[in-house]
This record gives C-alpha cells, sequence and structure tokens, in this order.
C-alpha cells in the first residue's frame, strides 16, 4: 500500500515528536514510509547512494536512531542472525520470516488472549513476536 507524504506532512509529524527536520532525516523517513517495507541499514545505504550519494553511513546510522528514538519507525531482530531489520510500519503488529525466501512479512493475527494473561502479572510495553517457516 503506497502512501503519499510531502515534505511539509513530514516537518509535522517530526514537530510533534520533537524531532529536527533534517533534509536527511526527511529524505529516508519519506522512503521508509510511503511504500511499507522491511529493510535493513544496508538496504537504507544503498537507496541513499542512489539518491544522495553524499550521505555517509554514518549520517544514516545516526539517522535510523532518531527515527527509532522517536517512535517512527522500529526494529526487528531475528533468532540466530545479527542483522536488525527495520520496519516503517510502527502499528501494532506481528510478523512472519519465511526462511525458505529470506523474507519478513507483517500478518495480522489477534493474541489479545496472551496479553491478557501476561497483563495480570506483568506491565507490558511491547510484545514482539516473529513466526519462523515457509508459506504453503
Amino acid at each position: 500500500m503506497k502512501r503519499n507524504l510531502n515534505i511539509e506532512e513530514i516537518e509535522k509529524v517530526f514537530d510533534k515528536v520533537g524531532l529536527q527536520a533534517t533534509a536527511q532525516r526527511i529524505a529516508i523517513y519519506k522512503y521508509l514510509y510511503e511504500e511499507p517495507k522491511h529493510v535493513t541499514v544496508d538496504e537504507i545505504k544503498e537507496w541513499t547512494d542512489k539518491n544522495f550519494p553524499k550521505l555517509s553511513l554514518a549520517t544514516v546510522y545516526n539517522t535510523i536512531n532518531s527515527l527509532l528514538e522517536h517512535g517512527l519507525i522500529k526494529f526487528v531482530k531475528l533468532n540466530n542472525s545479527d542483522k536488525v531489520i527495520y520496519d516503517s510500519n510502527t502499528s501494532k503488529h506481528y510478523h512472519f520470516f519465511d526462511k525458505e525466501k529470506n523474507q519478513l512479512k507483517d500478518i495480522d493475527i489477534d493474541i489479545s488472549y496472551i496479553e491478557n494473561q501476561l497483563k495480570e502479572k506483568y506491565n507490558i510495553s511491547d510484545i514482539s513476536l516473529v513466526v519462523y517457516g515457509t508459506e504453503k
């Protein structure tokens, strides 16, 4: 699902969370937001190299960290991997990792029964769920 944001709309989003709207933050956020995706820092850097060739890897990392700190993106850490995948979908959702395709997808499942049981004993701030397997 393609979503469009203009610069003024992105600046409003950043202002709402208290994040300064720099050119690199706007560009990377727009890239991640317009077509929700799961990407690694290497994939983001590859995109910036094509579109903003002077952007350093350090700037990409700093931008990603700022977006994470302000809740504008999330990250997913896969089992048995050092790879971090950044997710532009910040709504409450879960993931399926297809081991054959090496691909992460959003899945829509209801785990409210688990949440309700946990809430009796714990103050939950977030639940991260990745289901592993292959698509039929």
